[in-house]
């Protein structure tokens, strides 16, 4: 009796007297899988269009069972399904080996002795794969009609549930990406808001500049709310001046940036174009008319620094 017929039988022996003990179907299926092993090695020798190279492989020995099964296919042995249906038995014989409890029924059993004695070209023994109906617990007897689905249709029913939880993962993976992009999108979008971020504990000013002449340095910006180091105009109307301050002042000091940077208007309007002059808590600078204009809800002064002279609202200046 040759090494294939020997495991082949033994299997199928074990199979008939294992009932529904895991261990002896475990064992089972072991031994189905190394005479698959023996007779797709065997037969792999023998073939006359077998190359060099991969007759030095198999003669090296330790044949690893996804190389045996690719050479299977690639000689025509097996086709794509019954290789996939071999390493499917692989991995349940692996963790069996290791000592893990089978995962398969009386009828998984079954089917993979069925399908290894087809491929061996051993009709004769399947036979021996059947029970005696003594040798089944009633649970097992009346077991639905998928106990006589082969190896392969489990197999293929097996690939399906997997193919079907996996695109079930994607759909979830692909929701949640979505969600997080919409969540950055409309953090981003309020970032930067201007109004947003112009909002702050800070007091805030911006000085425009009315140029009576520009002059090439002089390039109108449009009004940004304040940057890092620059903080935005005050809308808030200051206190008209009085009477006593009308007659005299001549000077007057910027006040209320909190350490930003301000700029003199071109016209007394905040949406007006700014001079580039930078202008900073405690800069002098001169009033070319006492009378304030009232403008845009709030009151601006005309004035003057070096060669440069712009509007700038009350709010940010104390008169002198």
């Amino acid at each position: 009796m040759s090494t294939v017929d020997e495991r082949l039988r033994s299997g199928l022996n074990l199979i008939a007297r294992a009932g529904t003990d895991r261990e002896l179907l475990g064992a089972a299926v072991v031994t189905l899988h190394a005479a698959a092993a023996a007779y797709l090695d065997e037969t792999l020798a023998a073939l006359p269009e077998l190359d060099v190279f991969d007759a030095e492989f198999l003669a090296s020995g330790g044949v690893e069972w996804v190389s045996r099964a690719n050479l299977a296919l690639k000689y025509g042995l097996v086709n794509r399904e019954q290789r996939a249906a071999l390493l499917d038995a692989d991995r349940q014989a692996r963790l069996v080996a290791r000592g893990e409890p089978f995962r398969g029924n009386p009828h998984t059993a079954r089917a993979y002795g069925q399908f290894v004695a087809t491929l061996c070209r051993r009709h004769t023994f399947l036979a021996s794969a059947e029970r005696p109906d003594s040798l089944l617990t009633p649970e097992d007897a009346l077991r639905p009609p998928r106990a006589a689905e082969s190896w392969l249709e489990r197999v293929r029913r097996r690939r399906g549930t997997r193919a079907e939880d996996s695109g079930a993962r994607i759909a979830v993976g692909t929701a949640l990406v979505a969600i997080v992009a919409s969540l950055l999108l409309i953090a981003a979008l309020w970032l930067w808001q201007p109004w947003e971020r112009a909002a702050g504990p800070q007091p805030t000013a911006v000085v425009g500049v009315a140029l009576v002449a520009p002059q090439p340095s002089q390039v109108a910006v449009p009004t940004l709310a304040a940057a890092p180091n620059q903080a935005a105009l005050s809308p808030t109307i200051a206190a008209p001046p009085t009477s006593a301050q009308q007659s005299q002042p001549t000077r007057a000091r910027v006040v209320h940036l909190g350490g930003a940077v301000g700029y003199l208007h071109v016209a007394p309007e905040f949406s007006s174009p700014r001079l580039d002059v930078a202008l900073h808590d405690g800069a002098e600078l001169e009033l070319l008319s006492p009378t304030p204009v009232k403008a845009d809800g709030a009151l601006w002064y005309h004035v003057r620094i070096a060669e440069f002279s712009g509007w700038c609202p009350s709010i940010n200046l104390e008169l002198r």
